[in-house]
């Protein structure tokens, strides 16, 4: 992955958004967070990549607005990783995140493994 990529994560947790920006930005990438879960707002500068926090999203749950980024025309096309800590929704959301063509990352991840879904979303590789 040679381009410079603009990701938006979606994550509540300080700590983790503080790695994820450290990681990727050591990649050469434009992280930039959001807590909020406005459609229009992420199609008004649409990311490269979005990293959705799949439960930790104040007012409304990741799953919800990953519908709605998906079932809009501006934002759908937009490739999506749902990080969660929710071992049990690998298996309940399975077929709902394939339909959604989005790729779910269990928390704690490998560092090296989301780096490879990094650039496999983007790449266009299958996951």
């Amino acid at each position: 992955m040679s381009r410079r990529l603009h990701v938006l994560a979606t994550e509540d947790d300080v700590a983790l958004r503080d790695l994820l920006a450290e990681i990727l930005e050591g990649e050469g990438h434009r992280v930039t967070f959001s807590s909020g879960q406005d459609v229009a707002a992420v199609a008004a500068d649409p990311p490269d990549l979005l990293l959705l926090d799949g439960r930790g999203l104040p007012g409304d749950s990741g799953w919800a607005y990953l519908e709605r980024l998906k079932a809009d025309p501006r934002t759908a096309p937009i490739p999506v990783l749902v990080l969660t800590g929710e071992g049990w929704a690998a298996e309940r959301y399975a077929a709902r995140l394939a339909a959604l063509d989005t790729v779910l990352v269990l928390k704690p991840f490998d560092l090296a493994d989301l780096l490879e879904q990094v650039r496999r979303r983007v790449g266009g590789e299958p996951a």
